[in-house]
């Protein structure tokens, strides 16, 4: 089948209605149990593969390489990291087999995508990983959600974006502060935190403010989606500026297409 025809079928069933059920069906019956190894640096993952989209994100990893092995390489045995916007669990697994005797935290709100994390995180037999699903953000309660309406499951947002397809109603989530865990929780403070929320960026810094002045944090790294942010008139500089009054500094810093990588380290103990 050419592309034309393709995308003529595609076209149709959209038209119909029957494109995200036959969609789901096509998946299901191909690739039914089916799963991918990756290896980072030394270590080995499992990963299932429900979705072309999902085997795709993982065949183009190599795109993120150099971030993800970045952050692998600064994580030490007893580390605790703190994984948001974990989707299907590629940071946190791998994370997990650094940190040997440390700890993972995973959070993910979405319900199908936290399980998916779930399956994963059994898959590959890591026992050192403890799953949340809510979104970190400013403040404890709930907001809306906003599927991802494509294939691509990592761009589930908090906000109603328009640069890919999302839910024209939002799900309801629960919400937490990233300080508001460890008065409330008990949840150890983390040593490093990857970032990846869709456009919520400030909104997860905002309610750490205590975690990122603490002397246990060395690592942030946030990947900044500058036209979500700016839906909610949030900039990379507003993200920066924020993030370098804590004693930051920038340490990997690239442009992935639309979206830009960034890797802090912390030079000293914030001042009080």
């Amino acid at each position: 089948m050419n592309n034309k025809m393709k995308s003529t079928i595609i076209n149709l069933l959209k038209l119909i209605g029957l494109y995200k059920p036959m969609r789901g069906i096509y998946n299901f019956v191909t690739l039914f149990n089916a799963k991918k190894k990756i290896k980072i640096l030394d270590k080995e993952a499992i990963f299932i593969t429900p979705t072309y989209r999902i085997i795709e994100d993982l065949d183009t990893i190599f795109g993120e390489k150099e971030f993800l092995e970045a952050f692998l390489t600064e994580i030490k045995p007893n580390d605790v990291v703190w994984d948001v916007g974990a989707s299907y669990g590629i940071y946190s697994i791998f994370s997990a087999m650094m940190a040997t005797k440390g700890k993972i935290y995973a959070f993910e709100p979405e319900a199908s995508t936290h399980k998916m994390l779930i399956k994963n995180i059994k898959f590959n037999n890591l026992r050192n990983i403890s799953t949340i699903q809510a979104a970190l953000s400013d403040k404890k309660g709930e907001a809306l959600l906003y599927r991802a309406e494509s294939a691509n499951i990592g761009t589930h947002s908090l906000t109603k974006r328009t640069d890919y397809p999302v839910s024209k109603k939002g799900v309801i989530i629960k919400t937490l502060t990233g300080d508001g865990l460890l008065n409330d929780n008990g949840i150890e403070s983390p040593n490093l935190i990857k970032i990846d929320v869709e456009g919520a960026e400030m909104n997860v810094l905002y309610g750490m403010r205590k975690i990122l002045k603490s002397k246990e944090l060395r690592i942030l790294q946030i990947e900044i989606h500058p036209e979500i942010l700016s839906l909610s008139d949030y900039d990379e500089n507003m993200i920066a500026k924020f993030i370098e009054q804590y004693s930051f500094n920038i340490i990997k810093r690239k442009l992935r297409g639309n979206e830009i990588e960034v890797i802090y380290k912390k030079s000293q103990s914030p001042q009080d």
